[in-house]
């Protein structure tokens, strides 16, 4: 594809230590350059595609004809994977049988010529019994209108049975393969197109997760991770195969955007914790379990005043897991998510970082001063609202914790009566205990 009467005039290359493209023919003979083409497709108004290469030098497009493709070796699994089980041409079987032969087209093409008249030779040794008597019939009264026949026989007419159609298929038994599950017919599309990328190629798979339980959709991500010998691209929306990459095999295309956003190392542990993440623009990270069960509770009294639930606002909640949040924080802002913090403020080291990540653009929301979060609510909320808790906890956790607690937090400032009164002493050492 790169001689000089083909495509040698748009060579390309890559330099193996900066990703640079260059154009540039002096330095394309460079040993650390990676000489290739670049293709491109165009798909216009009439959804019709049009393949081209191309070159950053002063050249006009120049299209690439659908057999030079092929050497591509690239092959897409999507909804219509059924045709992939034929032999005719253009499928990656007809591929296969092209490389076991190291052959042209037409040698191929005798192969599957063959297969078919053998298959007619057996079906013609068939006798159909059940129409004998009737045949016999026919063929006295042809010889009594005066036409020899010898013989006469019920077979198949091949007449409508053309060989570039999916007439020879993989079959399980007796039944064609194409008429097995969605999952089923991907994990065996995707087979056939393995042991053509053995050597190099592309496969092309669309919606990986489709068709298959998150078990088996994790194993088979786990197996195409181990595929180096060829490019594997894949598209999801699914958090279960996002889990079970790394940040580096992780890629993401936004709408309007001109290139593949690339995750910042910082969030590998999110990947893990937090899949689901990914597919939203905006997130909360909250410092911990407290702080996540509260965005859940919150979430809820909002659903049920008729609000909006925060996913259809395109917002979820990430577990920062205490020491992860800052770097999640920066790592999600690197990305161009809309991101708020929603942590204590109990910890100095914390609190003087926080001025740096609203320098980038993070929204804060945090307690005051010196405050964690539960120590902030038993000094914000309404004293029925604390007595409400006290007596969600004495019915469902351990009856009497909370005046037990108080006893030893307060000693000789504790009263009996002190649910009966406000006070900020019981409120502070309330927060305290929580």
């Amino acid at each position: 594809l790169i001689r000089e009467d083909k495509y040698g005039l748009y060579i390309r290359c890559v330099d193996v230590n900066t990703n640079e493209i260059i154009d540039d023919f002096e330095k394309i003979e460079d040993n650390n350059c990676h000489i290739g083409l670049t293709i491109k497709l165009e798909v216009k108004q009439d959804l019709e595609p049009n393949w081209y290469v191309i070159s950053g030098r002063e050249l006009e497009a120049i299209k690439i004809n659908a057999k030079d493709r092929s050497e591509f070796n690239v092959f897409m699994i999507s909804d219509y994977v059924h045709r992939h089980f034929s032999w005719s041409k253009g499928t990656p079987l007809y591929s296969l049988l092209r490389q076991q032969n190291q052959s042209d087209y037409l040698a191929d093409n005798d192969i599957i010529v063959d297969a078919l008249r053998e298959a007619k030779y057996k079906i013609d040794s068939i006798s159909f019994e059940k129409f004998q008597s009737i045949t016999n019939n026919i063929k006295s009264k042809i010889i009594e209108l005066g036409i020899d026949l010898s013989e006469i026989d019920t077979s198949i007419d091949f007449k409508d049975i053309i060989i570039r159609e999916n007439k020879l298929s993989l079959h399980e038994g007796k039944i064609p393969f194409r008429l097995r599950g969605k999952g089923s017919k991907r994990l065996i599309s995707m087979a056939i197109q393995l042991l053509l990328a053995e050597k190099g190629g592309i496969i092309l798979i669309d919606e990986i997760e489709q068709g298959l339980e998150p078990d088996r959709v994790q194993q088979l991500v786990n197996i195409l991770k181990k595929y180096t010998q060829s490019q594997i691209f894949i598209t999801t929306h699914s958090r279960d195969v996002v889990v079970e990459l790394g940040v580096k095999n992780l890629f993401m295309m936004r709408k309007n955007n001109s290139k593949l956003i690339e995750l910042d190392q910082s969030l590998q542990g999110c990947v893990r914790k937090n899949p689901e993440a990914f597919f939203a623009r905006k997130v909360i990270i909250c410092e911990g379990a407290t702080e996540i069960g509260i965005c859940k509770a919150l979430n809820e009294f909002r659903v049920e005043k008729g609000k909006k639930n925060i996913a259809c606002l395109g917002i979820r909640i990430v577990d920062g897991t205490g020491s992860k949040m800052l770097d999640y924080c920066k790592g999600f802002k690197k990305i161009d998510y809309d991101v708020l913090l929603f942590c204590d403020s109990d910890k100095n080291d914390i609190n003087k970082k926080k001025t740096r990540l609203k320098s980038i653009g993070i929204m804060i929301c945090d307690c005051k001063s010196e405050n964690a979060i539960e120590e902030q609510i038993f000094q914000d909320l309404p004293w029925e609202g604390i007595i409400e808790l006290v007596n969600y906890v004495n019915k469902y956790k351990v009856e009497n914790h909370v005046k037990d607690s108080l006893k030893s937090k307060l000693k000789d400032d504790y009263s009996s009566e002190w649910m009966s009164e406000e006070n900020f002493k019981f409120r502070k050492a309330l927060g305290e205990i929580a």
